[in-house]
């Protein structure tokens, strides 16, 4: 048994496109990996998963903001935020429309995902990455 913080291998965290009719809509699913249980805080996915997405054009630039967007990145948080504990192999998952958020254009866009999880009072955060294309 290791001392000191956690470490971000306690869970994997993984994101894919799942649906065939919106290519801006990823999942992003959480796995405990370990022994000790993992706790994933939830409110909504635009909150509880933190995105930077760039066009793969090499251009650099965030997609512009839609409306919804804007919205939810200004709005003050609050309201009721629930924990789910996950034991060994347990599995949390979320389904993040980037298209509500983001004025996607034609192309392909590099995107990494983050998120936090908790073990006791310890947040750890995880990241993946994926590769998105709007027809």
């Amino acid at each position: 048994m290791s001392l000191g913080r956690p470490q971000p291998s306690c869970c994997r965290l993984e994101v894919a496109g799942t649906s065939t009719t919106n290519p801006g809509e990823l999942t992003v699913t959480v796995t405990n990996l370990q022994d000790t249980p993992v706790n994933v805080l939830r409110t909504r996915p635009e909150w509880d998963i933190r995105v930077k997405i760039v066009p793969s054009d090499g251009s650099g630039r965030t997609p512009e903001f839609t409306p919804y967007g804007k919205q939810v990145l200004t709005e003050e948080r609050g309201g009721s935020m629930l924990n789910r504990e996950l034991k060994r192999g347990e599995m949390f998952s979320q389904t993040l429309d980037l298209g509500k958020i983001y004025v996607l254009k034609t192309g392909y866009y590099s995107v990494t995902v983050d998120r936090d999880v908790f073990i006791d009072d310890h947040r750890i955060t995880l990241e993946a990455k994926t590769t998105v294309g709007i027809p």
